[in-house]
């Protein structure tokens, strides 16, 4: 299996700073693009600092570190290990707080997927996503862990970070296959509220190259103010690599 992957991570258009991370592949970067052409198993992460809490970006920054290090690429994403790797490294981002009291109370969210064997994973704590564009119509691979769905900004219910019961890990079945064209969307919840799901559908779904859907998502997003962080990681499923 092929993937086609291209991402972003920017501070949006009025922040001050970025507390998104990504890990794409073996890469952890928190500003920039991303470009690559993947051949077998790889995954794709996100993790965005948690709003209200102070240092959003360490935490997130130590979550994909400690789990690029722990989580092998081309390991079978087992349930209960990929669990265990995860409730560990919370653990760590807690005592880390601990011991540097200017970090107490750190918190990140974190959602991606993984890919192994024609099929995929998808692990989600908090409010960033992962969805999929397959014959394009896109659908969420993923639910907001929120308060109340229906009302803007509302406050998560897990996350890492924070005390020892915020993390209410979601890991899917991974019983999907993988089909040819298939476009991963990997993204933290603030290009959701610059750009709507039906306008990345629409941008998704067009002919363009996979770098230049990206480069216009960040584009749109950005003009249309972009009023927290932005991280997208978009995985293109392509059988044959010289159309990659």
């Amino acid at each position: 299996m092929i993937f086609n992957i291209e991402a972003f991570t920017h501070k949006g258009a009025v922040r001050e700073a970025n507390q998104d991370v990504i890990l794409v592949h073996d890469k952890v970067q928190n500003d920039g693009t991303y470009s690559n052409i993947i051949e077998g198993a790889t995954r794709s992460f996100v993790a965005d600092g948690v709003g209200g809490h102070p240092f959003g970006d360490i935490a997130a920054g130590l979550l994909l570190r400690e789990l690029n290090e722990k989580f092998v690429i081309n390991e079978n994403p087992e349930r209960e290990k990929l669990s265990g790797i995860c409730h560990q490294i919370n653990q760590q981002i807690i005592r880390f707080g601990e011991d540097h009291p200017q970090y107490e109370g750190m918190a990140t969210t974190l959602s991606g997927i993984i890919f192994y064997d024609n099929c995929y994973r998808v692990v989600n704590a908090g409010d960033s996503r992962v969805l999929l564009l397959r014959n394009q119509k896109l659908r969420n691979l993923t639910h907001d862990q929120v308060l109340a769905a229906e009302i803007p900004n509302s406050p998560i219910t897990s996350y890492f970070g924070g005390t020892m019961n915020a993390l209410d890990l979601l890991i899917s079945s991974g019983k999907d296959l993988i089909m040819d064209a298939d476009i991963f969307l990997v993204s933290s919840d603030g290009i959701f509220k610059a750009l709507t799901c039906s306008q990345i559908e629409k941008i998704l779904s067009n002919s363009k190259s996979l770098h230049e859907k990206a480069d216009f998502i960040f584009y749109k997003a950005i003009q249309n103010g972009a009023s927290d962080n932005i991280s997208c990681i978009f995985i293109e499923v392509n059988q044959n690599q010289n159309n990659a």
